[in-house]
């Protein structure tokens, strides 16, 4: 009943926020709903599954009417046309994919994201928008945690969060807290005690709910985030080394044998070992299958959610159309459902967001705002953590990355308006210096 409470609140908050208030609220209402699934929300009755559609649809219209946004569209950076080549990439993938069905399914989602984040990067053009939006992703990220505790012991060794729609799976799950981790992480140092000892326990829950999934790519984005957060946190790395540390020995204590073995089984595979589950030998084999796919088709690939189809009639003695294990990676699904009509601009949409987050992190410091440098350099460490645990579990699919790159672009708007702001300051604080001093002189000579 409390989690139904939960989701129409979320529901009736996202719809007249957004009617009688701001677009930006219902933004923030349909990003809760990217983890928060209303499948979830309640067992004896369904929340309605159409509400994130509704929210999406109310977000468009208000922005058009709302006189606030003058100049409608207007932000259309480079990470937009990159985005529209990878449309048109699927689109083109999908007219010649053996299951046209799915390949075209894919692309209708993806064109959803391109929506998405063009209206992010118009409606959100503040750093209070920015905050609160992230504190809307930090509360989905207190969702995945509850599951995962609400949950536990009840879906075998591994953790799977079951009707968790685009984070079904125990590896995306577990890649979904990586990304969000140092957004948590990055509460504890700032802010009154509650705040710091909440985000101090959900740092806790994120990191012992990765372990639960057993995934092992999970595990190497839990080792890059640390290594990314003492490089990127230089005056906060003894607090950082002393909580991490802390958090890890405390979260070893339930670390089963299972999940002791699959960490194991990372070693043994790339030794040229049989791994317990297979599984690890199955994701090289899977890759460099893809590797073939895209020699065979390598300007737009063989088409969205094809990949499976092929590998299960080719290496798994399956029928042709009825399926196979997916390629297990970010950049090989890229590679080989996408071609390079995909690849190539999303490894340059990633780039561009370091690019300009750097830019960002500087001008700031400059700015005398480490505090918003703070706030980059924490979407930085969550970015390179979620692509190292992408790395071994599809997630092209995967709405996030795209808000990643959205939300650099408007830190460097910011950046940008803020320095230009403090210069004209600055110049007028000189010019207004030297009218005086040259009052002064001319006071003198008379």
């Amino acid at each position: 009943m409390l989690s139904m409470s939960f989701g129409f609140s979320i529901i009736a908050f996202g719809l007249l926020a957004t009617i009688f208030a701001d677009p930006f609220w219902g933004l923030a209402a349909f990003t809760l709903f990217t983890h928060i699934t209303p499948q979830q929300l309640s067992e004896l009755y369904i929340v309605p599954l159409r509400a994130p559609l509704f929210i999406s649809i109310a977000v468009l219209v208000c922005y058009f009417f709302n006189s606030r946004y003058s100049q409608k569209f207007s932000e259309r950076p480079a990470e937009l046309w990159m985005m529209v080549i990878i449309l048109l990439g699927m689109a083109l993938g999908a007219a010649g994919a053996f299951d046209k069905d799915a390949a075209w399914s894919a692309t209708f989602v993806f064109m959803k994201y391109v929506v998405f984040f063009l209206l992010f990067i118009n409606i959100i053009d503040s750093y209070k928008k920015l905050t609160w939006f992230q504190n809307a992703m930090i509360l989905s990220a207190a969702w995945l945690v509850y599951r995962c505790w609400d949950q536990r012991g009840s879906t075998s060794n591994r953790f799977e969060n079951r009707g968790g729609g685009i984070i079904d799976d125990s590896n995306e799950f577990a890649a979904a807290l990586v990304l969000l981790l140092p957004l948590v992480v990055n509460r504890i140092f700032r802010g009154p005690w509650w705040i710091r000892a909440g985000a101090a326990a959900g740092t806790f829950g994120m990191i012992m709910s990765v372990v639960i999934t057993s995934s092992r790519g999970g595990f190497l984005g839990l080792v890059a985030v640390y290594v990314a957060t003492m490089t990127m946190f230089q005056k906060q790395r003894k607090k950082m080394l002393i909580l991490l540390v802390g958090v890890g020995l405390v979260a070893s204590v339930f670390v089963t044998d299972y999940y002791r073995d699959r960490m194991l089984g990372m070693l043994a595979a790339q030794e040229g070992q049989v791994d317990p589950d297979l599984s690890a030998q199955t994701r090289f084999d899977a890759w460099r299958y893809a590797l073939v796919l895209f020699s065979e088709n390598p300007i737009y690939g063989c088409g969205m959610d094809n990949f499976g189809d092929y590998f299960g009639h080719e290496k798994q003695g399956r029928e042709l159309g009825q399926g196979g294990t997916v390629c297990h990676s970010l950049w090989f699904q890229a590679l080989s459902e996408g071609g390079l009509m995909v690849f190539v601009p999303l490894v340059a949409m990633l780039a561009l967001f370091f690019v300009r987050t750097s830019r960002a992190k500087k001008s700031f410091l400059l700015l005398s705002r480490e505090d918003v440098r703070d706030d980059i350099a924490a979407l930085q460490v969550g970015l390179i953590g979620f692509l190292v645990a992408a790395t071994f579990v599809n997630r092209l699919f995967y709405e996030p990355i795209y808000w990643w790159c959205g939300m650099a672009v408007v830190y460097s708007r910011i950046a940008q308006v803020e320095t230009m702001e403090q210069d004209a300051i600055a110049q007028d604080a000189i010019t207004e210096g030297v009218i005086t001093q040259g009052a002064i002189a001319q006071g003198a000579i008379t």
